[in-house]
């Protein structure tokens, strides 16, 4: 074999070898722009899961009326009482007391009872801490009874139900948080008024201070026959704050 010949095969070699080393390269190229698409796939799909599971959380949750709705036909409810009879008036005491649980620092529950007949009292109570302390940049959930035309017995859990809803369409990033516990599959299983209770308390102790009021009417009125129903419903909030 001549020189000639081996510097020419040699040459051949090495040809080779760069088309092969091209060929890997574009090889490389093409599955990094497959799994390019497949993670931009996965992570669309990924997103498109989250928002139908989001979806048929808040639908479970959702109470039968929103709280706007029963903040707004709540007002309109005393104004009509205020026009076919003198308003009336809280008492000084009462006034004082909820001046000062909104200017506490520290976690409280403030319980207002009402004698029968003063229901609307309560409503408007209810509305007007409500409206004081709905601005932009609060954290306040809410829940005012009206009247249903219905059989369905409101319980302690819907009322926990429509506060946690309240927490995640204020801070929809506590679905991730929570995911495991808050997947449709488990949250539509049977949960307890504690266990409510308690992935309430979770939730809210990731937010920064909020309100919650709570206006009982309709609770009170299922359950008029239950004397410890009250105190169990004071109790999970106690526990909560």
């Amino acid at each position: 074999m001549t020189s000639q010949y081996r510097n020419s095969c040699r040459l051949q070699a090495v040809s080779s070898n760069l088309n092969r080393g091209k060929n890997s390269l574009t090889l490389a190229s093409v599955n990094k722009s497959i799994a390019q698409g497949l993670s931009c796939d996965l992570r669309g799909i990924s997103s498109s899961v989250y928002r139908i599971e989001f979806h048929q959380v808040m639908k479970f949750l959702k109470p039968r009326m929103l709280p706007e709705t029963t903040l707004s036909r709540a007002k309109a409810l005393v104004e009509r009482l205020h026009n076919s009879s003198p308003p009336v008036r809280e008492p000084p005491k009462m006034r004082k007391a909820l001046n000062d649980w909104v200017s506490l620092d520290t976690s409280s529950l403030l319980v207002v009872r009402v004698v029968p007949g003063a229901q609307s009292l309560a409503k408007e109570l209810a509305a007007k801490v409500v409206g004081q302390l709905n601005l932009p940049s609060s954290c306040l959930f809410w829940k005012i009874s009206l009247a249903h035309k219905t059989d369905e017995v409101p319980l302690i859990s819907d009322v926990l139900k429509g506060v946690i809803f309240q927490v995640l369409r204020h801070s929809d990033s506590l679905f991730v948080e929570f995911v495991g516990r808050l997947n449709s599959a488990n949250i539509q299983s049977h949960r307890t008024e504690l266990e409510w209770a308690d992935l309430l308390c979770m939730m809210l102790s990731k937010l920064p201070r909020c309100f919650i009021i709570i206006e009982t009417e309709d609770i009170h009125r299922a359950n008029r026959h239950d004397p410890a129903w009250a105190v169990r419903f004071i109790n999970i909030f106690q526990a909560i704050v």
